[in-house]
């Protein structure tokens, strides 16, 4: 049976205004929490958004769901043999951050492989934060949280246009630190910690020497089963692999 693994994406983006090498994007924060039934029954479903998306926001979100499947492809191609656990949304915003600061075929480059085709900066940075705020009050029963961080080396002159654009339409966390400092790996995990609840407490183990600045979103997620699943209903069956193996694992079964 093939083992799951967490993503991890780092990625140098040479056209980058911001910096011309090393620029990690921790794209893999996606923490998933299960809580228990409301007392009071399961909530109504949702029919409808409170309100309607701008053609922006439909074109991110289809062309989202377009990226999604594009990275879960590549990361399959890119090791067939092992299982993979990611967050799309984690990658997509932790990229989009970085696409604020950049220049020329990379912005284009970016901008297109997210789905924003021929969509300006500022509209595309307008879509994530509209599409964030909507999704974060859609139900009043889950728990989602979603946080961004840009840590960059202390020293580093980055440019005004895109610290305001992470800072204004991602909500980010912007800080200098002393890459060298041991304690800067505490408070980069530290805030991975804070921001999954405790689900996630360390995304990075060592900082390498060329690392200009990590670009971070976190996701956290926990809701209840809209229907109670009981746990007797769990059986032991075989799961197929796509290799035509067979491995006992407990699944759960519903009627």
């Amino acid at each position: 049976m093939r083992r799951p693994r967490l993503l991890r994406t780092h990625a140098a983006a040479p056209g980058l205004r911001v910096a011309l090498a090393g620029i990690a994007v921790a794209a893999s924060l996606a923490a998933v929490a299960c809580g228990g039934d409301s007392p009071t029954g399961p909530p109504p479903a949702l029919r409808e958004l409170p309100r309607a998306l701008t053609t922006t926001e439909r074109a991110a979100v289809a062309g989202s769901n377009r990226f999604a499947w594009d990275l879960l492809r590549r990361v399959h191609e890119a090791a067939p043999d092992s299982s993979a656990f990611l967050s799309p949304l984690s990658a997509s915003v932790a990229l989009a951050m970085t696409a604020m600061g950049a220049d020329g075929d990379t912005w284009t480059q970016m901008r297109d492989m997210l789905g924003f085709q021929g969509v300006e900066r500022d509209a595309m940075a307008q879509a994530y934060a509209g599409l964030t705020d909507l999704i974060l009050g859609l139900d009043p029963t889950v728990e989602l949280a979603v946080a961004n961080a840009l840590w960059h080396r202390r020293g580093e002159v980055l440019e005004t246009p895109f610290l305001d654009a992470v800072r204004t339409h991602f909500d980010a966390r912007v800080e200098g630190l002393d890459f060298g400092d041991p304690a800067a790996l505490g408070t980069i995990n530290g805030w991975v910690e804070d921001a999954t609840r405790g689900r996630i407490d360390e995304i990075v183990k060592t900082i390498p020497g060329n690392v200009v600045l990590y670009l971070m979103n976190a996701v956290y997620f926990k809701g209840s089963w809209r229907y109670r699943f009981d746990p007797a209903d769990t059986r032991t069956a075989d799961f197929h692999t796509g290799e035509g193996e067979a491995a006992p694992v407990r699944m759960m079964y519903s009627s």
